[in-house]
């Protein structure tokens, strides 16, 4: 926390997405309540597991909906801060990054942290059938081939499986479209017209796909189907040039625009809770997409216009909060598991409440250990016994300007 506090005062990186933090950090906090009330509706059992909807009165419609949504926005955001550098160098903005550079970077940031929860989940004493081949591609990022109750070992796994397999797809389709002669020798507003019909057919398929298969199936949930969740981040980094070009000037509409495409995303996010929309259907899929679009495009615009961002979204402990929030991810499904297996014997009131708030107390500690002893070495390319190193004073003199840092250095 006191290296956020010390990067607000000192100022961001250049290109640094502020808000960025604070989207994935609220979505993370709010996915929490999803799985709590499940986990809870599911230890009651009777009309609790039967009717989870009514199981808790109107607070069961927005407790079992109020994350769902937001998971996608993760998708949106691995799109624009990972993929961006993709795309800019697809419309000759920047060089191309490494591809070897890249994949590492992209396993250091995902695997460490996702393969030391998968081992706790093996050690804690659950009972999984799972066969040797099913746990070794659980690990590998293969969950989602295996159907529904070969995920029990990570839940919410399958995020991780999307995520992992489009960081390999990405690098390999703007280096085939490299090669295609016509298309790379062409102007850069012909490339950014090709992008844009590859994401519209990319999204199109997927939401086909979608509503044609099962949502949580091994279809549903690949990076073949979930093309309309990365779509908005592309695109954004794709116009991100003129945008920024365009938007200090007209500050005030800019900054109208952005708040206008979150009030959409909220829309959408209300009929998502309060018509209790499922996966899968026409409706749903479109209310998702516009509400990553609306959050992730709107966060930007509103950014880029140069307006100033509320303190309370850019403060120490949303920065943190948004570093730690793939730990968080991971573990409060283990977490709360645990808390279920040691509570009082409480009743259904009580035990939500108390298994909220357990959750998150020992949650988000255990995640903020978990980034500076596990998740950070890794990505500093050091064990996480090594100790970090900390430049002399002569180095931080000679070192660049705060705002010379790399092109979204939140990714």
């Amino acid at each position: 926390m006191q290296q956020a506090k010390e990067r607000i005062d000192r100022g961001h990186p250049l290109n640094y997405f502020v808000l960025g933090d604070a989207l994935r950090g609220i979505a993370c906090l709010l996915v929490v309540i999803n799985h709590v009330m499940i986990g809870s509706v599911q230890t009651f059992g009777g009309v609790f597991a039967d009717g989870p909807v009514g199981a808790y009165g109107p607070f069961s419609f927005v407790g079992l909906r109020i994350g769902v949504p937001l998971i996608y926005i993760f998708f949106g955001l691995s799109a624009y801060l990972v993929g961006g550098p993709w795309v800019r160098a697809w419309l000759g903005d920047r060089r191309a990054p490494k591809a070897p550079a890249f994949l590492g970077r992209r396993a250091r940031r995902l695997l460490p942290a996702f393969w030391l929860v998968l081992a706790f989940r093996l050690a804690d004493g659950g009972s999984y059938a799972f066969t040797d081949h099913q746990v070794l591609g659980t690990f590998l990022g293969l969950q989602t081939f295996y159907g529904g109750a070969q995920q029990a070992l990570m839940p919410q796994g399958w995020t991780v499986d999307v995520e992992a397999f489009f960081y390999l797809v990405l690098p390999l389709v703007f280096l085939l479209a490299a090669r295609i002669g016509p298309l790379a020798r062409s102007d850069r507003d012909t490339r950014r017209r090709a992008l844009v019909i590859f994401l519209l057919a990319w999204s199109v398929l997927g939401i086909i796909l979608r509503t044609q298969s099962l949502p949580d199936g091994a279809v549903g949930r690949s990076v073949l189907s979930l093309g309309w969740a990365f779509a908005p981040g592309l695109l954004a980094a794709a116009y991100e040039k003129e945008i920024r070009a365009f938007a200090p000037a007209h500050q005030a509409r800019c900054r109208v625009g952005g708040l206008v495409m979150v009030a959409a995303a909220i829309g959408a996010w209300a009929l998502i809770i309060g018509l209790q929309v499922d996966d899968g259907r026409l409706a749903a899929e479109l209310a998702h997409l516009i509400c990553g679009a609306g959050f992730i495009g709107g966060a930007l615009l509103y950014e880029w216009s140069g307006a100033r961002i509320p303190r309370a979204l850019d403060s120490a402990p949303v920065h943190a909060v948004g570093r730690w929030s793939y730990g968080i991810y991971l573990l409060h499904i283990a977490i709360a598991q645990q808390i279920l297996r040691h509570a009082p014997d409480f009743g259904p009131n009580r035990m939500l409440v108390y298994l909220t708030v357990m959750t998150y107390a020992i949650t988000i500690p255990v995640a903020a250990l978990m980034w500076r002893y596990w998740e950070e070495p890794w990505l500093d390319h050091r064990w996480p016994w090594v100790p970090k190193r900390v430049p002399a004073p002569a180095e931080v003199t000679a070192a660049a300007p705060p705002h010379a840092g790399r092109a979204q250095a939140n990714a």
